[in-house]
């Protein structure tokens, strides 16, 4: 089971903070690479926590936060 903080710290550093955005499959293949059983569903549900609570924000076009 991955660890629920660790993996939205990652994430939450994964995001550049010049404010430029990245897509999702990016942000999910880097944090593959940091959580190797990281699931889809276990990505999409810290990242739609962090979108709620107005943290992060959705980007314009396919994919991008």
């Amino acid at each position: 089971m991955i660890d629920q903080e660790a993996l939205r710290a990652a994430l939450l550093a994964a995001v550049p903070s010049d404010g430029a955005s990245i897509g999702n499959q990016a942000l999910f293949d880097h944090l593959k690479g940091q959580f190797p059983d990281l699931t889809d569903e276990a990505f999409q549900h810290i990242r739609e926590q962090l979108i709620s609570e107005a943290v992060l924000a959705k980007g314009r076009g396919r994919g991008a936060l």
